[in-house]
Formats: C-alpha cells, sequence, structure tokens
C-alpha cells in the first residue's frame, strides 16, 4: 500500500545561505526561498510499520531516521510483534567527519540493533541520477550535491 503525506507552501518563505560555485561560505549572503513543510508523513510512516509488522509482511523492520516521532510506533512493534527484529540507522556522518549528532535515545530502546552513521560512499550509491526524466522537464540534480 503506498502511503504518501502532504506539504504545506509557506510563500513568504525563509532565508536560505546562498551557494555561489568557487566562493567560500558567507552567512551573510542568502537568497529568500518558498518553504515547503511535509505533513503527516511521519504518522503515515508509523501507521505503515506498524499495520505491516502486524500483517506479518516482514521479518525485520529497518528505520533510516533520528526522529523520535517514530518510537511509539517502534515501542508498539516491539510489543505485538516480538518475533520483528528492529534495526535503527541514523542518517548522519561519521563523528570522524564531524558530525556530533547521537542515535535518539528513544528509537534505540526499542532497537535490536542500532548503526551510528552512514558513510559518504554509501550516501553517494543512493542519490538519484544526475537527470530524473518526468512527464513534463526532466529534473537534474544540482551540482552542488
Amino acid at each position: 500500500m503506498k502511503t504518501l503525506g502532504a506539504h504545506a507552501y509557506d510563500r513568504h518563505g525563509t532565508a536560505l545561505p546562498l551557494f555561489a560555485p568557487g566562493a567560500p561560505y558567507d552567512r551573510a549572503l542568502t537568497a529568500r526561498v518558498w518553504r515547503l513543510v511535509e505533513k503527516k508523513t511521519d504518522v503515515n510512516l508509523a501507521l505503515a510499520m506498524y499495520r505491516d509488522a502486524v500483517a506479518g509482511r516482514f521479518r525485520q523492520l529497518v528505520l533510516c531516521s533520528n526522529d523520535s516521532d517514530a518510537e511509539p510506533a517502534l515501542a508498539a512493534i516491539r510489543v505485538d510483534c516480538p518475533s520483528v527484529v528492529i534495526g535503527v540507522v541514523t542518517p548522519v556522518r561519521p563523528p570522524d567527519a564531524g558530525d556530533r549528532r547521537r542515535v535518539s535515545a528513544s528509537l534505540a530502546r526499542h532497537a535490536h540493533w542500532t548503526r551510528h552513521h552512514i558513510l559518504d560512499a554509501e550516501l553517494d550509491a543512493a542519490q538519484l541520477p544526475d537527470c530524473v526524466p518526468t512527464r513534463k522537464k526532466p529534473v537534474l540534480r544540482p551540482a552542488h550535491w
């Protein structure tokens, strides 16, 4: 079953750092962009994980998130589906790359195993292609990604 969330647009936007190829990062250089906010995605994901677990559609669940909003779903799956192995992968760079965020303790509490980072090579391998065809104009990946 495909479960989608929704997005709300803030057309007044927010100021984000401006990317200037070849120039050093300058916090003072910004561009105003529309702000796109996802709605219901975490709830829909939690419900889908729980329903699939209860229906026996998998033996292992791997959540790639550090969002503690998923904790109630993991707790319920752990109790209601004790045979399901739960893993949590935190989508951050390794500590030696300068990222000091930790695995959400509330998610880790319900996981059988955790992975505390993702390698740059793994992220590179998971990227969409530089050009994604659509029914209209193809979507091009920004060069700085």
